[in-house]
């Protein structure tokens, strides 16, 4: 698998879109991939929670969460923005799984109830940033999210990051170290 650039991928993808693939398509790709990896490599029993952008990494990040969902596992979402901020196909994704019950919660600031979600979850799969990060600064909120207390300090949680740029780590002070990595390819 080649390794690309985010400005290199978002091109990947605006091309693949316009030769007739929509980018919910490439999001159920994408999402489908990585949940069947994360399936071949935890326990059945791992309390999962997705934390998700309202971008189309979001949307990514649903398709894990519905898979592993549809699969038996104990999945939960947390969105990082309200509703109303999502893309259109990360909205469809966000309908998807609500008619199949998926508990989901939208983050507003880092209370007792969010860093419950974190402490009682086994595996932590980030797919809040995508290719539009970029180098611009944080909401604090998110910020906050990343960085605050011990939610990803001292856990023994098996934090996953589901990134388009196949294996890219980001260079930041909030950067979540991951345990892996899990790179996709439309083929896949």
């Amino acid at each position: 698998m080649k390794v690309v650039t985010p400005e290199e991928m978002a091109v990947m993808d605006r091309r693949t879109i316009k030769a007739g693939i929509s980018d919910y398509e490439l999001m159920e790709k994408a999402g489908t991939r990585c949940a069947r990896i994360i399936m071949d490599e935890i326990e059945e029993d791992a309390r999962v929670l997705v934390l998700c952008g309202a971008g189309n990494n979001g949307g990514d990040g649903q398709v894990i969460a519905r898979q592993l969902a549809n699969g038996g596992w104990k999945v939960r979402v947390l969105f990082t923005s309200d509703a109303s901020k999502m893309t259109p196909s990360s909205e469809r994704n966000y309908t998807r799984l609500k008619e199949i019950g998926v508990p989901c919660d939208f983050y507003e600031e880092l209370n007792k109830k969010v860093q419950g979600a974190i402490d009682d979850c086994d595996v932590l799969v980030d797919a809040v940033f995508g290719n539009g990060l970029k180098d611009r600064p944080l909401y604090d909120k998110i910020a906050r999210l990343f960085t605050g207390g011990e939610c990803f300090r001292s856990r023994s949680n098996t934090p996953w990051t589901c990134h388009r740029a196949s294996g890219a780590r980001w260079a930041r002070p909030w950067a979540v170290p991951s345990a892996r990595t899990a790179p996709w390819s439309s083929s896949a």
